[in-house]
């Protein structure tokens, strides 16, 4: 088994690419779609796509593999609005055939269903934790997606505590790997909290407010 490369957190750039990674693995976990025998696709040439079909969500996966600007053309499954999975942004498309035009390297995954829980992949890098985790958003009106990559069977063991040291609520979980928890404090009373937990013999610490 090949060691893993903690050092690897020390460049925002990689730490952006593992919670990529990361997302990816969570959504086809959670949704039937990525599993689905319904699907077609264009992998000639440069520009790409794949089109995910299911009952309870549609999927387009477009990109530009070229080293310049071009077209590309997602042959969405209908008309109407469609949601960048890892930004939240919508686009409204009133022709499915239409081509895009994306930069180079360029690629995008399109939902006809809005998720929220990639939505902090919009991050600038510059502004992210070098850590083996995201929480967020940070500040919260409430609800919180905890973005973890630790290795897979670890016991992750958290307390979230007050700025009097109280705790407020505490958890465990088995680490699957990259994945995305979702830690519910709506019933908590706004203010200042610290969010402590252990994975193995690493102890973290990060400050969560509540709105």
């Amino acid at each position: 088994e090949k060691p893993i490369l903690w050092n690897y957190y020390e460049n925002q750039y990689r730490q952006k690419i593992y919670f990529y990674m990361a997302s990816m693995m969570d959504m086809r976990k959670k949704y039937p779609v990525f599993n689905t025998s319904n699907f077609s696709y264009a992998l000639g040439g440069a520009a790409k796509r794949i089109n995910l079909n299911h009952a309870t969500m549609n999927v387009t996966v477009v990109g530009n593999f070229a080293v310049t600007a071009g077209s590309v053309y997602p042959n969405f499954q209908h008309t109407g609005t469609w949601y960048d999975y890892f930004t939240g942004d919508s686009i409204t498309v009133s022709n499915a055939t239409a081509p895009l035009n994306f930069g180079p390297g360029e690629w995008h995954i399109y939902t006809d269903v809005k998720t929220d829980d990639a939505a902090f992949m919009n991050l600038d890098e510059n502004a992210l934790a070098l850590e083996p985790y995201l929480l967020y958003p940070n500040p919260s009106a409430g609800e919180v997606q905890w973005l973890t990559d630790f290795p897979v069977g670890e016991q992750v063991q958290w307390t979230l505590h007050d700025l009097t040291g109280r705790a407020a609520a505490a958890g465990n979980f088995t680490s699957q790997g990259p994945a995305i928890e979702t830690l519910d404090f709506n019933e908590l009373t706004a203010g200042v909290y610290v969010l402590r937990f252990s994975v193995g013999d690493r102890f973290y610490t990060e400050r969560l407010v509540l709105e």
